[in-house]
Protein backbone atom coordinates (compact mmCIF):
# COMPACT_ATOMS: atom_id res chain seq x y z
CA UNK A 1 0.00 0.00 0.00
CA UNK A 2 1.47 3.52 -0.63
CA UNK A 3 2.29 5.99 1.83
CA UNK A 4 1.89 9.80 1.67
CA UNK A 5 5.10 12.06 2.51
CA UNK A 6 3.76 15.47 3.69
CA UNK A 7 5.57 18.85 2.36
CA UNK A 8 8.35 18.33 5.20
CA UNK A 9 9.27 14.79 3.73
CA UNK A 10 7.68 13.05 7.67
CA UNK A 11 5.99 9.83 6.56
CA UNK A 12 2.01 9.16 7.02
CA UNK A 13 0.55 5.95 7.33
CA UNK A 14 -3.00 6.08 8.53
CA UNK A 15 -4.12 3.18 7.05
CA UNK A 16 -1.12 0.97 7.01
CA UNK A 17 0.91 -0.91 9.21
CA UNK A 18 4.54 0.88 8.81
CA UNK A 19 7.78 -1.01 8.09
CA UNK A 20 11.10 0.31 9.65
CA UNK A 21 11.78 0.40 5.68
CA UNK A 22 9.16 3.41 5.57
CA UNK A 23 10.87 5.08 8.45
CA UNK A 24 14.59 5.06 7.14
CA UNK A 25 12.36 6.05 3.81
CA UNK A 26 11.15 8.77 5.00
CA UNK A 27 14.69 9.84 6.38
CA UNK A 28 16.20 9.37 3.25
CA UNK A 29 13.88 11.32 1.27
CA UNK A 30 14.29 14.46 3.66
CA UNK A 31 18.23 13.65 4.08
CA UNK A 32 18.23 14.06 -0.21
CA UNK A 33 18.96 10.50 -1.11
CA UNK A 34 18.46 9.71 -4.78
CA UNK A 35 17.61 5.59 -3.50
CA UNK A 36 17.38 4.10 -0.52
CA UNK A 37 17.45 0.12 0.46
CA UNK A 38 13.72 -1.24 1.15
CA UNK A 39 13.99 -2.92 3.93
CA UNK A 40 10.94 -5.00 5.47
CA UNK A 41 10.85 -6.03 9.30
CA UNK A 42 13.73 -8.52 8.89
CA UNK A 43 15.45 -7.19 6.04
CA UNK A 44 14.18 -9.33 3.59
CA UNK A 45 13.93 -7.11 1.10
CA UNK A 46 16.97 -5.36 1.12
CA UNK A 47 17.75 -3.72 -2.41
CA UNK A 48 21.86 -3.13 -2.94
CA UNK A 49 22.79 0.35 -3.96
CA UNK A 50 24.89 0.95 -6.90
CA UNK A 51 28.21 1.39 -4.81
CA UNK A 52 30.30 4.19 -6.44
CA UNK A 53 32.12 5.21 -3.50
CA UNK A 54 33.03 4.67 0.17
CA UNK A 55 30.97 7.26 0.88
CA UNK A 56 27.90 5.98 -0.38
CA UNK A 57 28.69 2.50 0.78
CA UNK A 58 29.11 3.98 4.64
CA UNK A 59 25.59 5.73 3.54
CA UNK A 60 24.29 2.36 2.38
CA UNK A 61 25.43 0.25 5.14
CA UNK A 62 24.49 2.74 7.79
CA UNK A 63 20.64 2.75 6.55
CA UNK A 64 20.39 -0.53 6.98
CA UNK A 65 22.24 -0.29 10.44
CA UNK A 66 19.29 2.05 11.09
CA UNK A 67 16.72 0.17 9.85
CA UNK A 68 17.61 -3.11 11.45
CA UNK A 69 17.52 -0.87 15.11
CA UNK A 70 14.21 -0.38 13.94
CA UNK A 71 13.10 -3.91 13.59
CA UNK A 72 15.05 -3.97 16.54
CA UNK A 73 12.71 -2.23 18.39
CA UNK A 74 9.01 -3.57 16.88
CA UNK A 75 10.39 -6.95 18.57
CA UNK A 76 10.36 -5.11 21.92
CA UNK A 77 6.50 -4.25 21.32
CA UNK A 78 7.48 -0.54 20.09
CA UNK A 79 5.39 -0.77 16.54
CA UNK A 80 6.75 1.07 13.32
CA UNK A 81 3.85 2.49 12.36
CA UNK A 82 3.81 4.96 15.52
CA UNK A 83 7.41 5.76 14.98
CA UNK A 84 6.30 6.87 11.60
CA UNK A 85 4.12 9.51 12.68
CA UNK A 86 6.46 10.62 16.12
CA UNK A 87 8.25 13.80 14.88
CA UNK A 88 10.56 13.90 17.69
CA UNK A 89 11.86 10.24 16.81
CA UNK A 90 12.08 11.18 13.35
CA UNK A 91 14.18 13.74 14.14
CA UNK A 92 16.81 12.11 16.13
CA UNK A 93 16.87 9.13 13.17
CA UNK A 94 17.13 12.37 10.65
CA UNK A 95 19.68 13.46 12.81
CA UNK A 96 21.83 9.69 13.09
CA UNK A 97 21.68 9.64 9.18
CA UNK A 98 23.01 13.14 8.42
CA UNK A 99 25.82 12.37 11.00
CA UNK A 100 26.21 8.69 9.52
CA UNK A 101 26.55 9.18 6.42
CA UNK A 102 29.83 11.73 6.66
CA UNK A 103 31.30 9.35 9.41
CA UNK A 104 33.99 6.76 9.20
CA UNK A 105 33.92 5.88 12.70
CA UNK A 106 32.23 2.91 13.70
CA UNK A 107 32.43 4.07 17.29
CA UNK A 108 30.23 6.64 16.29
CA UNK A 109 28.02 5.13 14.38
CA UNK A 110 27.17 2.74 17.15
CA UNK A 111 26.55 5.95 19.49
CA UNK A 112 24.39 6.90 16.90
CA UNK A 113 22.32 3.75 16.53
CA UNK A 114 22.02 3.68 19.90
CA UNK A 115 20.55 7.02 20.14
CA UNK A 116 18.35 6.15 17.83
CA UNK A 117 16.92 3.15 19.62
CA UNK A 118 16.92 5.29 23.09
CA UNK A 119 14.95 8.36 21.66
CA UNK A 120 11.80 5.53 21.45
CA UNK A 121 12.95 3.99 25.09
CA UNK A 122 13.98 6.51 26.91
CA UNK A 123 11.60 9.16 28.61
CA UNK A 124 13.10 12.69 27.95
CA UNK A 125 12.08 16.13 25.92
CA UNK A 126 12.74 16.17 22.19
CA UNK A 127 14.93 19.27 22.94
CA UNK A 128 16.75 16.76 25.14
CA UNK A 129 17.30 13.91 22.68
CA UNK A 130 17.78 16.47 19.65
CA UNK A 131 20.93 18.22 22.26
CA UNK A 132 22.45 14.87 22.37
CA UNK A 133 22.43 13.94 18.71
CA UNK A 134 24.27 16.79 18.39
CA UNK A 135 26.76 16.19 20.87
CA UNK A 136 27.09 12.84 19.69
CA UNK A 137 27.88 14.19 16.32
CA UNK A 138 30.30 16.92 17.49
CA UNK A 139 32.39 15.01 19.64
CA UNK A 140 35.01 12.34 19.47
CA UNK A 141 35.91 9.49 20.79
CA UNK A 142 38.36 10.61 23.28
CA UNK A 143 35.47 12.74 25.09
CA UNK A 144 33.27 9.71 25.65
CA UNK A 145 36.31 7.87 26.96
CA UNK A 146 36.98 11.00 29.54
CA UNK A 147 33.10 11.52 30.28
CA UNK A 148 33.07 7.51 30.63
CA UNK A 149 35.90 7.61 33.52
CA UNK A 150 33.88 10.32 34.99
CA UNK A 151 30.40 8.66 34.84
CA UNK A 152 32.44 5.39 36.21
CA UNK A 153 33.29 6.98 39.72
CA UNK A 154 37.24 5.98 38.76
CA UNK A 155 38.79 8.43 40.37
CA UNK A 156 39.09 9.30 44.07
CA UNK A 157 38.75 12.54 45.49
CA UNK A 158 42.57 13.40 44.96
CA UNK A 159 42.24 11.86 41.13
CA UNK A 160 39.39 14.16 40.83
CA UNK A 161 41.58 17.06 41.88
CA UNK A 162 43.07 18.21 37.91
CA UNK A 163 45.28 21.19 37.86
CA UNK A 164 45.68 22.11 34.31
CA UNK A 165 48.99 23.73 34.82
CA UNK A 166 50.10 20.25 36.62
CA UNK A 167 51.70 18.17 33.96
CA UNK A 168 51.46 14.73 36.53
CA UNK A 169 47.76 15.39 36.97
CA UNK A 170 46.70 15.32 33.44
CA UNK A 171 49.19 12.54 32.61
CA UNK A 172 47.73 10.17 35.39
CA UNK A 173 44.56 11.47 33.42
CA UNK A 174 46.44 10.35 30.44
CA UNK A 175 47.15 7.00 31.72
CA UNK A 176 43.81 6.04 32.38
CA UNK A 177 41.84 7.20 29.48
CA UNK A 178 44.73 5.19 27.24
CA UNK A 179 44.07 6.59 23.93
CA UNK A 180 47.09 6.35 21.67
CA UNK A 181 49.13 9.88 21.16
CA UNK A 182 46.60 11.72 23.63
CA UNK A 183 49.04 13.97 25.27
CA UNK A 184 48.78 17.09 28.00
CA UNK A 185 47.60 19.60 25.55
CA UNK A 186 45.17 17.71 24.10
CA UNK A 187 43.83 16.18 26.97
CA UNK A 188 43.48 19.76 28.96
CA UNK A 189 41.08 20.72 25.72
CA UNK A 190 38.82 17.65 26.21
CA UNK A 191 38.37 18.38 29.23
CA UNK A 192 37.89 21.95 29.08
CA UNK A 193 35.74 21.46 25.99
CA UNK A 194 33.46 18.89 28.31
CA UNK A 195 33.31 21.54 30.68
CA UNK A 196 32.54 24.06 28.82
CA UNK A 197 29.27 21.93 27.22
CA UNK A 198 27.94 21.42 30.93
CA UNK A 199 29.01 17.65 30.52
CA UNK A 200 31.66 17.62 33.57
CA UNK A 201 31.12 20.13 35.59
CA UNK A 202 33.16 21.99 38.71
CA UNK A 203 32.67 20.63 42.49
CA UNK A 204 31.58 23.19 44.56
CA UNK A 205 30.99 21.64 47.50
CA UNK A 206 32.28 22.64 50.99
CA UNK A 207 35.85 21.09 51.14
CA UNK A 208 36.66 20.46 47.50
CA UNK A 209 37.96 23.91 46.58
CA UNK A 210 42.33 23.98 47.08
CA UNK A 211 43.79 27.33 47.43
CA UNK A 212 45.46 27.26 43.81
CA UNK A 213 42.70 28.81 41.22
CA UNK A 214 44.26 26.23 38.43
CA UNK A 215 42.71 23.24 40.74
CA UNK A 216 39.32 22.35 39.70
CA UNK A 217 37.46 19.54 41.13
CA UNK A 218 35.60 18.27 38.38
CA UNK A 219 32.51 15.55 38.39
CA UNK A 220 30.16 14.32 35.93
CA UNK A 221 27.14 16.81 35.59
CA UNK A 222 23.67 15.29 35.47
CA UNK A 223 23.25 15.95 31.61
CA UNK A 224 26.50 13.85 30.85
CA UNK A 225 24.89 11.10 33.12
CA UNK A 226 21.84 11.20 30.94
CA UNK A 227 24.24 11.77 27.21
CA UNK A 228 26.30 8.90 28.64
CA UNK A 229 22.68 7.25 28.95
CA UNK A 230 21.20 7.80 25.72
CA UNK A 231 24.61 6.57 23.54
CA UNK A 232 24.68 3.21 25.48
CA UNK A 233 22.15 0.76 23.86
CA UNK A 234 19.36 -0.09 25.70
CA UNK A 235 19.25 -3.31 27.81
CA UNK A 236 17.17 -6.56 26.38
Amino acid sequence: MDHEMSKDGRLTAPDSRATAGDVIHSMAVKAGLGSVPLVGPFLSEAVQLAIVSPAQRRTQEFLEQVANAINALEQRGISATSLANDEGFQDVVFAAIESGRRSASSEKRTRLLACVANSAVLDAPAERKRLFIRLVDELDASHFVVLKIYGDKLFGVDAGMVDMSDDKALERLAQLVALDGVDREYLALVLRDLNSRGLLTNDYRAGTRLASSNFQRMIISLVGRELLEFVTEPAG
